[in-house]
């Protein structure tokens, strides 16, 4: 199924936002507005101005959250613009909603660098319980994720870095269950060094990857590639890697895992056949993979998966599938920062979401509507965040996953 572009414009054009405000109490009588609005909410003012805390008690702060966007990084669009971001945002702030009961709101900003970013976002923070960073230009979203973490005691995530990081080893965790390897001993390859693919590379070395190999529009990140953003050196240290940047083929040779977040049709398909035996191809690119997955299985590979969940595409990998349950764990335990630990242990709940005894090279990820994804997720991601000692409302084990199994399907509006 590909989807059709009238029908796109239609919907939007039909629903003219899709999300939206609405009332969580009654408002029908002189009593209803004297106690929700004034002076009943003036008692409760009183409260948090004595108790800041006590705003997650007494408002929606604690399920809220902001999606924050100069439209400087949109994908497949030509003019960068922060107009032009508003429904991508509003996309992601239904997902948050559908898939992890998040009260979440767009936020478009007009300005250009990331200190004005961080400083808007300081500003806005005591409405909201976290704050998630979307669609930024790479090393200004870098900037803005290490400063606001540094600053705020709310979870500031970006799922454009760790939604598919944390989804693609995952799914990765399983696909090696399915060709009898160890994360330790194999050798990854990553085809693109934006804030995708330099966040993956991070997260597997912290999972304790054997070797990890990442490649940029001009080559190998390595010592020898004069071609690398500050972020992109930064990493190529940690990597340690020694040989020449143009030597890709040479990096090919005996890869296990070949992981495409770059462009379309950005990967050789005969590179496949350098490749050790039974590998794994995972072809993120979007709107359209690095090589199709119908061509990697005829090139040899094991295991495929690509980005295209509008598709009949098998192991369809989206960030969507992740990031609405990391939030709401660290939302619900009131997490004041989310982890690379916790990121680990989401990587773990959500490949833990499908039957272990069922993997196959075909099924290595859950349904996109499983209803236990983002109860798992939510429930690691809290857990961990209270063993870290960084949450201020500490949970009984498996309790965040009851209540949010409750609130996406239990049936019973909260």
């Amino acid at each position: 199924m590909l989807i059709e572009r009238h029908h796109a414009i239609e919907l939007h054009k039909r629903v003219k936002g899709k999300v939206k405000m609405g009332p969580s109490t009654k408002l029908r009588t002189t009593d209803d507005l004297a106690y929700a609005y004034f002076p009943g909410s003036l008692v409760v003012a009183s409260i948090i101005a004595e108790d800041r805390e006590a705003a997650f008690e007494y408002t929606g702060r604690g399920n809220s959250i902001l999606v924050v966007s100069n439209g400087s990084s949109i994908l497949g669009l030509e003019k960068q613009d922060p107009y032009a971001i508003l429904p991508i945002l509003e996309g992601k702030c239904l997902v948050f909603k559908a898939f992890g009961d998040i009260d979440a709101f767009p936020l478009c900003l007009e300005v250009k660098n990331a200190q004005e970013i961080i400083e808007v976002c300081k500003l806005v923070a005591p409405t909201v319980g976290g704050l998630n960073i979307s669609n930024i230009s790479p090393l200004t979203s870098f900037d803005i994720l290490d400063k606001l973490k540094d600053s705020l005691d709310i979870p500031v995530f970006s799922d454009d870095h760790y939604g598919i990081a944390v989804a693609l080893f995952g799914a990765l965790k399983n696909a090696l269950i399915v060709v009898g390897k160890n994360l330790s001993d194999i050798k990854i390859i990553i085809w693109g060094a934006g804030k995708a693919g330099i966040s993956t590379a991070r997260l597997l070395l912290s999972a304790g990857a054997g070797q990890v190999i990442v490649v940029n529009s001009h080559g190998i990140l390595t010592a020898s590639n004069p071609f690398m953003n500050r972020e992109q050196a930064k990493l190529a240290e940690s990597l340690d890697v020694s040989m020449d940047y143009q030597n890709i083929k040479g990096a090919m040779s005996g890869a296990d895992v070949f992981i495409g977040l770059s462009t379309k049709n950005a990967f050789d398909p005969d590179y496949i056949k350098l490749m050790n035996k039974n590998p794994i191809v995972f072809s993120l690119a979007l709107p359209e993979p690095e090589i199709s997955p119908v061509l990697a299985r005829e090139k040899g590979a094991a295991v495929v998966a690509s980005s295209q969940f509008w598709t009949t595409t098998i192991n369809p990998i989206a960030s969507f599938q992740v990031y609405p349950g990391i939030m709401r764990g660290a939302l619900d335990v009131r997490a004041r920062n989310i982890t690379t630990a916790m990121l680990l242990e989401a990587a773990d709940g959500f490949a833990s979401s499908i039957d272990q005894k069922r993997l196959s090279p075909d099924n290595i990820v859950p349904p996109i509507f499983s209803d236990e994804t983002t109860p798992r997720i939510a429930e690691a991601v809290a857990q961990t965040a209270i063993e870290e000692g960084i949450a201020l409302n500490p949970l009984p084990k498996n309790k965040v996953y009851a209540k949010t199994w409750e609130r996406l399907f239990g049936g019973r509006i909260v």
